[in-house]
Formats: structure tokens, sequence, C-alpha cells
């Protein structure tokens, strides 16, 4: 099956889908046999000061113990404690060689631990990647059609390319919606007819999706929110800096509400940490947060949240 036309393919999109489908399940990465190595030096004591940045590298084998040799899985790298509680997320740098470089500060003192994941295979994206390609969605979608004899369901999609369809074939229920969708029009022509629309469903069973038994496997695996952990035996001893006695980073000066927010769009991963349960920006220090603070801060404000609920 092809995909839909498109104008052009995305960056990402060419990356993944220059691989062919996933064949065997040994083939993807293995969290059983990767692996995670501190790259820093250690101090006194085996030791590293409050404040330092650390480094770790993570390399990827497959269930065969074989090393990979491309990139594109999505590997979760962070520092925890028990007591204090507290945590901190790695930048993750992809090598593109199988290989993973992690990147953090150590922003309170005490024992800590090293945690790793893969979160996302890289034939998981793939797959991913192809369905939306055929189905211009992550999901299959089926519009209801009804009336007082007859019912059915017929393939839908927020574009108007359907497999097996021809544009004049399908219904367009954009204004009914709200937004672009498009289903197939019923096929009891003597009953219905796109007016008898009434709703839409999704399916979650992926069998006529057109992917490898592997990957079927690999997206039912997916779907369960399992986290593939690397076994990791990395502790470190985090000590204060010898000229201070303090034991987590000092807050900023400067206060949240008055940074630039352009700036924000530079933060990444490792850009603050929870300590304590309470959140600690690097870069600025926040007001003390209760519930009418944040109503009045949100008062009279449009908030947009952007996100994939799909991945993260």
């Amino acid at each position: 099956m092809k995909p839909a036309p498109s104008i052009h393919l995305s960056a990402w999109e060419k990356d993944y889908l220059s691989s062919p489908h996933v064949s065997s399940p040994q083939d993807i990465a293995s969290p059983i046999h990767s692996t995670i190595e501190l790259m820093t030096p250690l101090g006194i004591n085996s030791s590293l000061v409050m404040g330092s940045e650390v480094k770790f590298k993570v390399t990827l084998f497959n269930y065969k113990k074989e090393l990979r040799t491309e990139g594109g899985d999505q590997i979760n790298v962070w520092i925890t404690s028990d007591d204090p509680k507290a945590s901190v997320a790695a930048d993750v740098v992809d090598n593109r060689n199988g290989t993973y470089t992690a990147l953090t500060r150590l922003p309170w003192c005490g024992k800590v631990k090293v945690m790793a994941v893969i979160a996302h295979h890289r034939e998981m994206f793939r797959m991913d990647f192809y369905t939306q390609r055929i189905f211009k969605a992550s999901y299959l979608f089926a519009g209801s059609f009804v009336n007082d004899q007859v019912a059915e369901f017929t393939p839908c999609s927020p574009l108007p390319y359907i497999p097996g369809h021809a544009r004049e074939e399908l219904c367009n229920l954009t204004e009914l919606n709200g937004e672009p969708w498009y289903c197939a029009r019923p096929v009891k022509v003597k009953f219905l007819n796109c007016s008898h629309f009434s709703g839409t469903r999704r399916f979650n069973n992926f069998d006529n999706l057109p992917l490898s038994e592997t990957e079927t496997w690999l997206r039912a695996i997916n779907r369960t929110n399992t986290p593939l952990h690397i076994a990791s035996n990395i502790s470190l001893n985090v000590i204060p800096d010898e000229t201070s006695t303090e034991t987590t980073l000092p807050l900023p000066k400067l206060r949240c509400d008055e940074r630039n927010l352009s700036s924000t769009f530079d933060d990444t991963n490792s850009c603050g940490y929870f300590y304590k349960d309470e959140w600690r920006p690097f870069t600025c220090q926040l007001p003390p947060l209760n519930s009418s603070s944040i109503v009045q801060c949100l008062s009279k404000r449009k908030v947009c949240l952007f996100f994939c609920s799909k991945y993260f």
C-alpha cells in the first residue's frame, strides 16, 4: 500500500522511512543488553562537586547482543535520590551511531542514582510515520451513518485521502465537524448518504494496518507504557563546594515573571530540577505558588499547550 500524496517529507520522516519494516523483535534495541557508563572523572573519594556537569554515554545493543549502528531511538536519562527526594533530567544527544551522550548538572548534595530508559524505539517512530503517511492519522477512525432502517461504519480521516476510496467517494464533513474531516460514503446507497452521519469512533485494533508482525507486536507493548529500563549501577556521591556549606544550588535572583519570554524557547530538558516536590528552574526563581496565586496569574490569560500525548 502506497502512502497518500504530499508535497514533501520532513527531515524526521525521511530519516525513519529510509529504514525497511522491522522483521524480527531481535533487531530492536534491548534494555537488557544496552549499557550506560559515566564519562566524567570522579574527584576525591569518588565524589563530584555540586553544581558541576556530569556526562554519561548510552550504548544500545539489540536482543542479539549486536551493537546498534544507527540512531533514532528516544533515550531518557535522569538523576534521582530518595533522601532528599529530588530528580533532574539530562539533555541527551543522539550520536547517530547507536550511542547517546547525556549531560546534566548536579544541583543538590547527597547520594544520587543514575537512571536510563529506552522511551521509544526507532522502529516505533518509523511505524507511526508510515501509518500516518497512509491514513493521515495514528489511529483508525470510523464514521457512523445511521437511519431508522440500517446502520454502517466507514473509514474516516482528517484529510481527503482514504485508501481504497476516490475523492468523489468521500463525504466532506468539515462544516459539521468544525475541522477538516472526511469519511467514505456508505455503500448502502439505497438507504444511507452523507446526511446520515451521526458520529465517529476510534479503533484500537491495528490488525488491518499494513504493518509487519513485529511492528504490530511493538505497537501493542508500547501502549502498555511499561518503562524499558537500561541496567545502571551508577551511584554518585555529590558534595558541597569547598567554599560553601550549601547543599543545593543557590536560587537565581531573577524572578521567573521578569524573564524574557523569548529566552524560554531555548530551554532544554535540563532546565531545572525537582527538590522535595518543588520545581526549581536553573534560570529564574519561582514565586511561592498556591491555588489562589495560580488562579490570579492565569486570570484573563489565554494558555496554549502544544504537546504529543502519544509520546510524551
